[in-house]
């Protein structure tokens, strides 16, 4: 078994390829079907955000998750998968560990410590978790990633210039227009991204803001919730609010465009003033031509990287001083991964002596039949005690040594000394591990609604006090 990362991203994909790779509700749920069906693929979470689209696999080998990831991009993009090929990266073992644990902290983001991608990264994980598709391996990853993040942001400080793509965004209108006084603002979609977008845009003191959503009650309320001048409406009104604006800001997750290039020409007719489009959705919610109209300015997530070079440098440096951190994370956490790996021959083991005790007491109660209950109560705890007893050292060798060329070459002799066959090593195999560190047998929180924070507290709760080690401290 290994851990793999096969994704696309901002860095390696233009807009046209990750727009085709956003995953609609209904392909996430088929996408979910078809890695749940093939043999060799045990746990899975699926990424979808508007920089990147990324699979997270726990799988027998590489030839499975290759097969299957390009197969499943290859479905969502209704592409031939050769095609997809050049964009698509891969990470796996080490490099796929510190991968998860730089994508949670924001240092893999097009915006370097930005915070958005950690409640992507956590909603995915507990998406995940509501559909049964994770397990012990990619739980643990994502919970110390998680915390990982969150110890950066805390310690780092890293948000006390808050820098997200929502702020670059207003940065850019900022450049273009100074402040927003006398002028009025369009915003379309009510979501987490559009949030941040009209938090940043009080500052630049707009005349008045429009916020439309799907749902028309979310964005009066999101627009109540703010305390900013405006109000809130349905998308049925976005021609005719578009006549209003100077400003459009979109961030929906729509699977076509929304703004129709016969609205903004009719927006356009008779303006003196430009009108700005600033696009974070992904599929592109403002289609391209409309920039070639007279008058329109059109910028999307892609056109947002110079802005984003302005401001970086210092998250740059700080990127490269917690690459020591990342690396001492990853390494705690394959660790735990080896000290899994040994336990099918632990539990092997501790089987087989035990049984041996319960054949011989069965034998020795026939021959002693006038013991009582109490006695036979007290043989069986004895000499359960001296099993465990003999097993206590070699058990925990096996433990500490966990892979290590000595630990492996200890696991090879014990299997042949104590005779522990492959079908007994392959029956304690995962997936069945959740049982061995899971002493109350308790099964992964969830709900038909989904996991709660509480739940997944919960989680993060009984996987690290298991018998396996607990997240580093910094």
């Amino acid at each position: 078994m290994k851990l793999f990362v096969y994704g696309v991203s901002v860095r390696t994909a233009p807009l046209e390829v990750r727009e085709r790779l956003s995953g609609a509700e209904d392909d996430v749920d088929a996408a979910y079907a078809h890695f749940l069906r093939v043999a060799g693929i045990y746990e899975v979470v699926l990424l979808f955000t508007c920089n990147r689209t990324e699979v997270y696999l726990l799988a027998a080998d590489s030839k499975v998750a290759d097969e299957v990831v390009l197969a499943e991009f290859a479905r969502l993009a209704r592409a031939e998968r050769e095609s997809l090929r050049p964009y698509v990266y891969r990470y796996e073992g080490t490099e796929a560990v510190r991968h998860l644990f730089r994508v949670a902290a924001g240092l893999d983001s097009l915006v370097i410590g930005e915070t958005e991608i950690l409640g992507q990264l956590r909603r995915a994980w507990e998406d995940a978790l509501a559909r049964g598709a994770t397990g012990k391996v990619l739980n643990q990853a994502f919970l110390r990633a998680i915390a990982f993040a969150k110890r950066v942001h805390r310690d780092r400080r890293l948000n006390d210039n808050p820098i997200s793509v929502a702020y670059v965004a207003i940065s850019l209108i900022r450049q273009i227009f100074g402040d927003l006084r006398g002028r009025r603002a369009l915003l379309v979609g009510a979501g987490e991204t559009g949030r941040l977008l009209l938090a940043h845009l009080r500052a630049l003191d707009p005349e008045r803001v429009v916020v439309l959503n799907r749902t028309a009650e979310r964005a009066r309320q999101l627009v109540r919730e703010l305390g900013i001048r405006g109000e809130g409406g349905g998308l049925d009104e976005l021609p005719a609010r578009l006549e209003e604006a100077d400003v459009v800001l979109t961030a929906t997750s729509a699977p076509s465009p929304l703004v129709r290039p016969e609205w903004a020409e009719e927006a356009l007719r008779g303006r003196r003033s430009p009108l700005l489009f600033v696009d974070l959705s992904v599929p592109r919610d403002v289609p391209p031509e409309i920039g070639g109209l007279p008058g329109a300015y059109v910028y999307n997530v892609d056109d947002l990287k110079g802005v984003v070079e302005a401001n970086l440098a210092w998250r740059r440096r700080m990127k490269e001083s917690l690459e020591g951190e990342v690396a001492r994370e990853a390494q705690e956490f394959l660790r735990w991964l080896e000290e899994l790996d040994v336990l099918p021959t632990l539990v092997a083991l501790r089987e087989k002596a035990f049984r041996v005790q319960e054949e011989v007491l069965a034998s020795l109660f026939r021959k002693l039949p006038d013991l009582d209950e109490r006695e036979r109560r007290l043989l069986r705890k004895h000499t359960r005690s001296i099993v465990n007893q003999i097993l206590r050292d070699p058990l925990a060798y096996l433990k500490e040594q966990a892979g290590t060329p000595e630990g492996r070459e200890a696991r090879e002799v014990f299997v042949r000394a104590f005779g522990l066959s492959e079908e007994v090593l392959r029956r304690t195999a995962y997936p069945s591990l959740r049982w061995l560190t899971d002493p109350e047998g308790e099964e992964d929180v969830q709900t038909q609604e989904g996991p709660s924070r509480t739940a997944s507290k919960e989680v993060l709760r009984r996987e690290v006090s298991s018998h396996s080690p607990s997240p580093s401290s910094p």
